[in-house]
């Protein structure tokens, strides 16, 4: 009869644990620390300083372990001297406390607590209880003296310490030293103004000082969000673990910042995001105009990190604009691993949830994702799907952002910062009411938690029968409306379809078949239609060709509806001349405005033999009664490859 798969499988593992019970100790142990010491003198040496003990002869010396006995001779084993330091492969094995008298000194071992002593049978040194283990350096000979017996110790033959009545030949030519322990200052939390001060490890905060953003691992939409910092006495506060980046330097010199998770801070082949784990995550530290800071270029793409501040998002870009202090980033050290902004918070393993994680709440039996949209007083329910472990279905309009309170319970955010709540009475869970923690429990559902309002004690509910979310005070009779499950979106998940619009935004309508925006209407009479004009998607933005309509968004209940607020008749025409480009804006009423449209700082950038145009467009909006300026907007960054002749341009080499 064939034994079964399983019992040949148990069979296997259990000679496996008795093999592995037969092996040493040691084959299990840590890689030891090295150990770092400094020369001393011996009348220096303190009661609390740890030392090693050396002879050097030529080119060899040796290091006299503490983990002797009362049997053998201490092996001779060899360290490395530079200058003043003293390099040993481990630390604790040759660590001695030096215990004074008022004419003589004693050595104790920094690990065992035995003392180090000499026999008078023969002329081995020991370690353990013996009496003869006071000791003195020979002033005429420089070497350690046994005190009762007159034995001087030194290396025999690169074998191990012994001790003579005389400075035998066996251990001639030999040169005593005591060595103190380096002990590397703790780090302390600052501003990084050196950058060979970073170790690889180090965890660091990148933020623009000059508006007082930190960079998260956080995205809104494809770009990083800016979370709020303030850097007091030298101690930045505000950030979360979801803006702690892990440093990391490659061999090539490039620096790679890194989450949580893993999860490299990036960017693809194209578009000026910075997304996680794409094509190139290497970037380039240079020092800055600005003191303490430095410049954080993609080494790939070769575009510099930006706070985009008229954005409110984080961004890159090909060169230094005009406003340098958007491209000067600080970095700060956290050398406390404790989690920031959050003192004492005991740490849970268990706890699924951390601050900054971005989640979809969803009734997996129902396939509902919770909305902040609401419908009356009710929160929306959205139709999702899971297939092979990937949600989709979901808007931005379902993605909480989690935030962990000092209790260990739990709130969660709109993009807007809104807090998921309940107020004081009634089921509904509105916005930024009264109570707006929440914990989560484990469900009877497996893979599923219950989601409990703290102040209400109510549980959030899918209430299938009204279409809509609400709270409950008590796990129903039907506990698969109550166990929600919570899916963490990540860099690596298909970005949800964008969120619906607010009521008052002003956007145009493209159609992802045809590539295009709505346009004005045809001049046909009959029966009329509305132009298409070709636009492309860039960075999550359309970027319509002439002629595109701006519509203004308004709601009639879950409606909405499209309005154009020109009130008057625009007509836009363009020609060409052998050296520009014209454009002439007619209308069918003088306006009270006028505007000006201007490049600013342009200049012709060569990158890997390829010239760019670059600068800034900027629309100014003036009274054309009094000449004031009323506004002044940055439309765009150009970076745009130039196609005709670049003989006599004054071209910058990057």
């Amino acid at each position: 009869m064939k034994t079964p798969v399983r019992t040949r499988l148990l069979s296997a593992l259990l000679s496996l644990v008795m093999l592995v019970s037969l092996l040493p100790v040691s084959v299990f142990a840590a890689e030891p620390e090295a150990g770092t010491w400094t020369k001393v003198e011996l009348a220096d040496i303190t009661a609390d300083d740890t030392v090693a003990i050396t002879m050097t002869k030529g080119d060899s010396t040796w290091v006299l372990p503490n983990n002797g006995d009362a049997k053998a001779a201490a092996k001779a084993i060899t360290g490395t001297v530079s200058g003043n330091t003293l390099t040993t492969s481990e630390k604790d094995l040759f660590g001695w406390k030096v215990v004074k008298g008022a004419d003589s000194f004693q050595l104790v071992s920094a690990a065992t607590g035995k003392y180090l002593y000499s026999t008078s049978s023969n002329n081995g040194i020991r370690q353990g209880t013996g009496e003869n283990r006071d000791w003195v350096v020979d002033t005429e000979s420089g070497y350690l003296k046994n005190v009762a017996l007159s034995r001087y110790v030194g290396v025999y033959n690169n074998q191990d310490w012994r001790s003579y009545t005389s400075v035998h030949a066996n251990i001639a030519g030999q040169t005593l030293g005591f060595w103190k322990l380096s002990t590397v200052p703790a780090r302390e939390s600052g501003i990084v103004t050196d950058l060979t001060t970073l170790q690889n490890g180090d965890k660091v905060v990148v933020f623009n000082p000059a508006n007082k953003k930190a960079l998260s691992s956080v995205y809104n939409g494809f770009y990083n969000t800016g979370v709020d910092v303030e850097l007091t006495g030298g101690k930045l506060t505000g950030y979360t673990n979801a803006e702690l980046w892990t440093v990391n330097r490659t061999e090539s010199g490039a620096y790679t910042f890194s989450t949580a998770e893993g999860k490299k801070l990036s960017m693809d082949t194209s578009y000026s995001s910075t997304p996680l784990d794409k094509a190139n995550v290497d970037w380039e530290l240079s020092a800055a105009a600005t003191a303490d800071c430095f410049y954080i270029k993609n080494v790939g793409r070769g575009s510099y990190l930006e706070w985009y501040a008229e954005k409110n998002n984080w961004s890159s870009y090909g060169t230094i604009g005009s406003n340098e202090a958007l491209f000067a980033q600080q970095l700060y050290l956290v050398a406390d691993t404790q989690e920031p902004g959050q003192p004492g918070q005991p740490e849970d393993p268990s706890a699924p949830l951390k601050n900054g994680d971005q989640v979809v709440i969803y009734n997996p039996a129902n396939l509902k994702a919770l909305s902040s949209e609401y419908t009356g007083f009710y929160n929306k329910g959205t139709d999702v799907t899971l297939t092979g472990g990937k949600l989709a279905g979901f808007t931005e309009a379902d993605i909480w952002t989690v935030g962990v309170n000092d209790d260990g319970s739990y709130t969660f955010s709109t993009a807007e910062g809104k807090k998921l709540s309940m107020d004081e009475k009634y089921s509904s869970t509105p916005l930024d009411k009264a109570h707006t923690a929440w914990t989560l429990e484990q469900a009877a559902t497996e893979g599923c938690y219950y989601i409990k309002n703290v102040g209400r004690s109510s549980y959030l509910e899918w209430y299938a029968e009204k279409n809509n979310w609400s709270a409950f005070g008590t796990i129903g009779s039907n506990e698969a409306l109550f166990a929600q499950q919570l899916y963490l979106v990540g860099d690596e998940m298909d970005q949800p379809a964008g969120s619906l619009p607010q009521e008052g935004a002003q956007v145009v309508l493209f159609n992802q078949n045809a590539q295009g925006v709505l346009a004005g209407q045809n001049d046909n009479t009959d029966s009329p239609a509305i132009n298409s004009v070709s636009a492309q998607i860039t960075d999550g933005k359309a970027i319509p060709e002439n002629g595109g309509v701006v519509f203004t968004v308004e709601r009639s209940g879950e409606y909405y509806r499209f309005r154009n607020d020109t009130e008057q008749t625009y007509q836009l025409l363009i020609h060409t001349t052998p050296t520009h480009l014209c454009g002439e804006l007619r209308t069918d009423a003088p306006l009270a405005v006028k505007y000006h449209i201007a490049a600013e700082n342009e200049r012709f950038v060569r990158e890997d033999g390829v010239v760019y145009r670059c600068g800034e467009v900027y629309r100014t909006m003036v009274d054309k009664t009094t000449g004031n300026v009323l506004s002044r907007e940055l439309l765009r960054r150009n970076h745009a490859r130039v196609l005709y002749d670049t003989a006599g341009l004054e071209i910058m080499d990057r």
